[in-house]
């Protein structure tokens, strides 16, 4: 998630046996997440993270001079690309596909998170990206997916099966209110290459969100009264209706929110868990 996910979470869901993200949003430096990514490769001995960046860092940076050094300095094995919108309609859409070129000879695999699917997206991008995220109606953040003209409301496994039905040969990473097994296993038998797990690790103890705004947050869902609420298009905890996500992250609501799937309210096994717990909980 972003502005959640940083080495400390990564480390923690490497341990646990999953891929860990680093994710630093637009407001970090970049010599954050460098340094991130630096903590996380000297402790694992390897570089196998997911690094997620905004369209709009890769392509403003100078990419012969500036970024490709930079990832061949850090070597994420993933990269993902976060962007709203349609990708084809974008003027930077040739810019981007020349970028993918050059990071296949890196041999990072991208990925795409696209908010707004349309018919001729996935066509599009499932030829220049490795991935693609599919986010469901009860994902955290971006919760919108558009087929054609019409919003699709549906859940993470309803569009999985939508989609890999279409393009059975694309790579489908999901997303989306998948909190238990039963819900992991059936996303892998529907076809999902991944599961992206977002609200469960950024309530777990190794998150790097205020203490104090996990406690409360606990307390409501303890006590049934815990609510989200959908701002365009996006899933969000903001009970004071702040704007600044990195403030939310960091416990001042009065300023900011932090992105909550819609499920989220309705559980309370995963309250207070290591993110080793929770893996065991989807997994075992």
């Amino acid at each position: 998630m972003t502005e959640v996910c940083d080495a400390n979470l990564a480390i923690s869901v490497d341990k646990a046996g999953g891929i860990g993200s680093i994710s630093p949003g637009e407001l970090r430096q970049h010599s954050w997440f460098i340094s991130e990514c630096h903590k996380f490769t000297k402790e694992r001995g390897h570089s196998n993270f997911v690094l997620a960046l905004p369209l709009s860092v890769i392509i403003t940076r100078d990419v012969d001079a500036s970024f490709l050094p930079l990832l061949k300095e850090i070597r994420p094995r993933y990269l993902l690309i976060l962007y709203e919108g349609s990708l084809i309609e974008k003027a930077v859409y040739n810019t981007l596909c020349i970028i993918l070129d050059k990071l296949r000879c890196l041999d990072i695999k991208t990925i795409c998170r696209d908010v707004g699917y349309t018919k001729g997206d996935v066509a599009h991008t499932s030829k220049i990206f490795d991935y693609i995220t599919l986010k469901g109606n009860n994902s955290a953040g971006y919760c919108n997916t558009k087929i054609g003209n019409m919003t699709d409301s549906k859940s993470s496994l309803e569009i999985l099966k939508s989609f890999k039905e279409r393009y059975p040969d694309t790579k489908f990473i999901a997303t989306g209110g998948i909190y238990t097994k039963k819900e992991v296993d059936q996303h892998f038998e529907a076809g999902a290459e991944a599961i992206e797990i977002g609200s469960l690790f950024a309530l777990s103890k190794e998150s790097s969100i205020n203490a104090q705004l996990k406690e409360k947050i606990f307390f409501e869902i303890k006590n049934k009264c815990l609510q989200t609420k959908a701002v365009n298009g996006k899933n969000m905890y903001a009970p004071f209706d702040g704007k600044s996500l990195y403030e939310g992250v960091n416990g001042n609501l009065d300023k900011g929110f932090i992105f909550l799937g819609n499920k989220i309210g309705s559980i309370d096994y995963f309250i207070e868990k290591s993110v080793e717990e929770i893996m065991k909980d989807l997994t075992c």
